[in-house]
C-alpha cells in the first residue's frame, strides 16, 4: 500500500540560493503552535535519487483532494492527558500526532486516530528531528511503546533512521520550480504482536524543504507491511 500527500504549489519559478545552504532550524522549521498548513493529497510519483545537485521532477503529481494540518498545544486536546511528555500536537484530518519539541530535539510520543479507538503511545519515543539539520546529517535509534485497540493492546518495538540525503532543484505541478531544495528521508520500522499474529511495518517518508517555508514543500510516504512472514 502506498500513501502519498503533497503540499499545494506555493512558489513561482525562480532562482534561489544554492540548496546546500538550506539548514533546518527549530525557529524556522519546527512545529510552532497555532500554525496552519494547507495541503493536497496526490497520486504517487517516484521520489528520485539521492545526492548533490539533483533534479527531482514531481510535476506528475495529480491532486485528489485538499486538507489542512494544524499545530497546537497538546494539553488542549481531548487525548492530551494520555501523552504527558508531549507539548505540541499536529492534527491532520483528525489524526493527532503528539510531540515534545524542546531545545534541539523533536521527539514523537504517539498518535490518536479520529475515532479514538486506536492509540499508539511511546514510552521510549522516536526522534523526529535534531536541529540544526543540513545536507549530510543523519541520526538513528530505537523506540518502544504500546498499541492500544478497542479490544486490547500490544507492545511496539521499532527503529528509525533520518538523513538529509540530497539537495537540488524541485519541480512541482503547475510549473512551480524550486532551485533551492533539501530532501530529508525518514525510515521507521516497527513490529506488533496482535494475538498470535506478528505484523511488521516499514514507513519511508521523503520530505523536501527550502529556507523560507516552515512546512515541507512536498511529501511522499510509502508504507510496507507484512504479516506471518
Amino acid at each position: 500500500m502506498k500513501k502519498i500527500l503533497s503540499i499545494a504549489a506555493l512558489f513561482a519559478a525562480g532562482t534561489l540560493l544554492l540548496a546546500q545552504n538550506v539548514i533546518l532550524r527549530e525557529t524556522t522549521h519546527g512545529l510552532a503552535k497555532d500554525k496552519v498548513n494547507d495541503m493536497k493529497f496526490s497520486s504517487y510519483v517516484e521520489p528520485g535519487p539521492s545526492g548533490a545537485r539533483q533534479v527531482w521532477d514531481l510535476s506528475g503529481m495529480e491532486a485528489t483532494k485538499d486538507f489542512r494540518g494544524m499545530v497546537g498545544a497538546s494539553a488542549a486536546t481531548e487525548k492530551g492527558a494520555a501523552f504527558p511528555s508531549a507539548n505540541v500536537v499536529l492534527n491532520e484530518q483528525g489524526n493527532q500526532f503528539y510531540f515534545c519539541q524542546e531545545g534541539r530535539e523533536l521527539n514523537a510520543y504517539g498518535l490518536a486516530t479520529p475515532s479514538g479507538k486506536v492509540l499508539m503511545k511511546y514510552h521510549s519515543p522516536y526522534r523526529k528531528m535534531v536541529y540544526p539539520f543540513r545536507y549530510g546529517d543523519e541520526f538513528s535509534g530505537n523506540y518502544e511503546g504500546t498499541y492500544f485497540l478497542s479490544n486490547g493492546e500490544a507492545p511496539i518495538v521499532g527503529e528509525y533512521h533520518v538523513a538529509a540525503d540530497g539537495y537540488g532543484k524541485l519541480i512541482l505541478p503547475e510549473g512551480v520550480v524550486v532551485d533551492d531544495a533539501l530532501r530529508v528521508v525518514s525510515t521507521r520500522s516497527y513490529d506488533i504482536l496482535l494475538g498470535s499474529t506478528p505484523q511488521s511495518y516499514t514507513i519511508v517518508t521523503y520530505r523536501w524543504y527550502n529556507k523560507t517555508e516552515r512546512f515541507p514543500l512536498a511529501v511522499l510516504i510509502e508504507t510496507r507491511s507484512t504479516a506471518c512472514g
